[in-house]
């Protein structure tokens, strides 16, 4: 189902995560360390996934927020050294279909609709904000 290339993906961005997470010491007195680009794309693909309710429409068809994450997942794999920052993914990846040019949507358990690329860079702002 999946490539040899995208579990080896996957697989190097959960262990990158990973270490960003226990690398990071904690506590009052501890310095601040930026995120990696790398963690802060899987962190924005991870907040769709994770979105409860939740619908993402590409190309006219509706899917889960799973099945949308996987999507991205995928893309992102085959554009490679294409992509360099979080900036990038959601510019050339996760804005609109490379096919269609249509834009992907993500339709709230509420019922709000919002464009995927605008979700996505109020969720980086919110990463790259957090103290």
């Amino acid at each position: 189902m999946y490539s040899t290339q995208n579990v080896r993906l996957y697989k190097t961005t959960l262990y990158i995560l990973f270490l960003t997470c226990i690398c990071i010491p904690t506590g009052a007195q501890t310095k601040q360390y930026p995120i990696s680009e790398v963690a802060k794309t899987e962190l924005l693909i991870k907040s769709i996934e994770t979105l409860n309710g939740a619908h993402f429409v590409r190309n006219g068809m509706t899917y889960d927020a799973k099945s949308a994450a996987n999507h991205l997942r995928m893309k992102w794999s085959k554009a490679g050294s294409k992509i360099k920052t979080a900036n990038d993914f959601i510019e050339k990846i996760a804005t609109k279909s490379s096919v269609t040019g249509e834009l992907y949507l993500i339709k709230m358990a509420d019922g709000v609709t919002i464009e995927t690329g605008k979700y996505l860079k109020n969720k980086l702002l919110e990463i790259e904000n957090k103290k």
